[in-house]
């Protein structure tokens, strides 16, 4: 403790604001990095797994329209009409492929989602061909009776299978990143805390420390100062060793008030000294005018 006493003012004061700034820019950095994470979390949650699930739901609107589309080709007799329909099936076929490629380029990273997404793309694409180079032809010919099912059932539940599996992935991943973002946002809340507590006992302590080793010196020379200036010398000044300013300034007083002692007691002593003589020659004026006047 001594060697903060024997800090300058200037010393003692910047390490304190020093101590309060560096908590605040703990806070600072706290709160930069909590904003960021939830950020970081929040651009995942809507860029990756909401668009993935968007993604997957759509292609399985696909699935279902493409399907429908081929049973209404199996009712339809007229030409025109088959083929508006098969126009239908290549669109929303054309939709699906582009949903797989946005979710292959987000999802790049993801190795088992990408896995799965080529599966589905290998199957979707085996179920394309065998539609349009045997059961469409064969619909225009009227000899569709088992085709749509078999195999295309078989590939078609598969895909069907694979888009809600991946499709459910993409909810649980979207509730977890909901999750980090409301843990994160406690923990955040939580270190605000304990750091403001900190930082007014710190400021607590501080003020209690500054006025000990500061202001009551201080008010002990501004006291001592009353008293001389009311004509009493006998001050006693507590003194230290320290090094600051204050210490300096205590010591100086002290010695000032020892000077002034000294210099009232030797004044004392001077006046006794001065009364005792003039009796003394008083005395002896006495004295002598006596002696006179017995010898005459």
């Amino acid at each position: 403790m001594q060697w903060f006493l024997n800090l300058s003012l200037r010393a003692k004061l910047s390490i304190a604001m020093g101590c309060l700034v560096a908590l605040l820019a703990v806070v600072i950095l706290i709160a930069y990095t909590t904003i960021t994470t939830i950020q970081q979390s929040q651009k995942r949650l809507f860029e990756t797994e909401f668009a993935n699930a968007t993604d997957l739901l759509e292609d399985l609107r696909y699935q279902n329209a493409i399907r429908a589309a081929q049973l209404d080709l199996l009712i339809l007799t007229n030409r025109a009409e088959q083929e508006t329909w098969h126009q239908e099936i290549q669109r929303l076929s054309d939709l699906a492929q582009q949903a797989h490629v946005s979710l292959l380029k987000r999802n790049q990273d993801d190795s088992v989602f990408v896995g799965r997404i080529n599966e589905l793309v290998a199957t979707r694409n085996d179920y394309k061909q065998t539609r349009e180079s045997q059961i469409i032809p064969l619909i225009y010919e009227g000899k569709t009776k088992d085709l749509i099912l078999g195999i295309q059932l078989e590939r078609f539940r598969k895909m069907r299978s694979i888009v809600e599996e991946l499709n459910k992935q993409a909810l649980q991943q979207a509730q977890s990143a909901v999750q980090e973002s409301a843990q994160s946002a406690h923990h955040s809340i939580l270190i605000f805390v304990v750091v403001g507590i900190g930082t007014l006992l710190l400021s607590i302590t501080m003020v209690i420390l500054l006025d000990r080793i500061m202001a009551q010196p201080l008010n002990e020379i501004s006291q001592a100062a009353a008293q001389m200036a009311s004509g009493d010398m006998m001050i006693q000044l507590s003194t230290n060793h320290r090094a600051d300013e204050v210490g300096i300034l205590t010591q100086s007083f002290h010695r000032m008030t020892q000077y002034r002692q000294e210099m009232a007691t030797s004044s004392r002593n001077h006046r006794q000294g001065r009364l005792e003589g003039k009796g003394k020659a008083a005395f002896g004026k006495r004295f002598a005018w006596k002696y006179l006047e017995y010898d005459d």
